[in-house]
């Protein structure tokens, strides 16, 4: 028999080859079946022949047969089971690292930053709210005349130099304006010192009331000027703005603002400063500019050295302004406003003079009087009485002016025959 492996010839009855090993009868055969379930068709082939086959001299050692695995009888027999089959569980969550002590160091400083920050807009906005709705708020000018354009929040002083007498300061009205529903009024401070320095503004109650031309209360307030807002005061001036709530007004703010737009300075600031006493021209009355007030028959000299003149009023009067250059004053009482000047004689004659005055009047005249170097002339506009008299210079004139309305004339027209003299050119 050959080998059908390696072709080496083979003995009879050797079932495998001595060469290489190959079996002689095939393998698979009814002889080598193990039979599972009976059925005779079921084969199990035999091993392999593996290295324990290999020929080991004349003898060969031949494995074992090894029984056929039988079936599970619950993979064969029993059915699977009908329960759902259960979905794949997910993957473990990477659990979180800690933070570490410079990470929760950074949260911390920025928690707090964040409170500062708050608590420093809430304190800001509400300070800005109460400046706005219940204090003055004030501007500071740096210029000779009052009327520059440094401003301030009310926090400064008004200047560097240090008060040196406690005279109640002047007021002036600049300008009257609107801001959404309130009354802003501007107001020029001057220190009445008379030696010439300045003064202390810082009244934590200074009752603040505008007036017209008439001595009509048109707005009235309290203002605290103490503290922060308190300010050094000079004789050139410094400017401070406060507001009325519509509440504070007498009148309309529409009509008081058009009012004051024909000439603010005709208006009528009536200051009390409460701490001061008898330091203040009114010593405190109240009732001293209201209109139904008689005035004084006690007069009181005034001079203004930057006009060189005199004039003397009632002494239950006010001196309610300075002109910006300083040559003119204002007073008020009784209804009546008092004003002065001096300024540059540009027609060269009394009798020019008393002509240009009539025609800047617009209106007819009811009294003239040229009684060289003096003139006078009254008329009536308006609603109001006007009375004037100048002296007339070669260079200069000086002036005074009386304007009423027209009620109770019977106390204030006898005015115009007792002040008007009492104006005197000091050279």
């Amino acid at each position: 028999m050959i080998c059908s492996r390696c072709g080496a010839t083979i003995a009879a009855g050797n079932r495998f080859c001595t060469e290489c090993g190959q079996p002689t009868q095939p393998v698979g055969t009814d002889a080598d079946a193990t039979v599972v379930d009976g059925a005779r068709n079921h084969y199990v082939p035999a091993p392999s022949p593996t290295a324990s086959t290999v020929p080991n001299g004349d003898r060969y050692v031949y494995p074992a047969p090894q029984p056929a695995m039988s079936p599970s009888p619950t993979t064969l027999s029993q059915p699977q089971s009908s329960q759902p089959i259960r979905p794949p569980m997910p993957a473990a969550t990477v659990a979180k690292q800690p933070w570490s002590n410079g990470q929760k160091m950074l949260v911390a400083i920025g928690a707090a930053v964040a409170a500062i920050l708050l608590a420093v807009g809430v304190v800001f906005g509400v300070s800005m709210y109460r400046d706005a709705h219940s204090s003055p708020v004030s501007t500071a000018s740096s210029s000779s005349d009052g009327t520059g354009s440094t401003s301030g929040s009310g926090s400064g002083s008004g200047g560097t130099t240090d008060a040196s007498c406690d005279s109640t300061p002047d007021m002036q009205v600049v300008s009257v304006e609107r801001s959404g529903n309130d009354l802003v009024v501007t107001i020029l401070v001057t220190s009445t010192c008379s030696d010439g320095s300045s003064t202390r503004f810082d009244d934590p109650k200074a009752r603040i009331t505008l007036k017209d031309a008439s001595g009509e209360t048109m707005a009235d307030n309290t203002f605290d000027f103490s503290g922060k807002r308190a300010r050094t005061v000079t004789a050139s001036g410094s400017k401070v703005k406060v507001t009325y709530t519509p509440d504070m007004c007498k009148r309309s703010v529409t009509d008081i603002v058009d009012e004051a737009n024909d000439d603010p300075s005709l208006l009528i600031i009536r200051y009390i400063y409460r701490n001061r006493g008898g330091d203040s021209d009114d010593s405190g009355d109240s009732t001293a500019n209201d209109a139904d007030t008689a005035p004084s028959s006690t007069l009181k000299r005034y001079e203004n050295a930057a006009g060189r003149y005199a004039i003397s009023v009632p002494d239950n009067f006010r001196k309610t302004g300075t002109t910006s250059d300083g040559t003119g004053f204002t007073f008020a009482g009784s209804g009546v406003t008092i004003t002065t000047w001096r300024s540059a004689n540009t027609t060269g004659s009394a009798a020019g003079e008393m002509a240009r005055l009539e025609a800047d009047a617009g209106v007819p005249i009811t009294y003239d009087l040229n009684a060289d170097p003096s003139i006078y002339v009254s008329y009536y506009k308006g609603g109001y009485v006007y009375y004037i008299k100048e002296i007339v210079y070669a260079d200069h004139i000086i002036g005074v002016q009386l304007k009423y309305s027209d009620e109770h004339r019977d106390v204030r027209d006898p005015l115009t025959e007792k002040i008007p003299p009492t104006l005197e050119d000091l050279g």
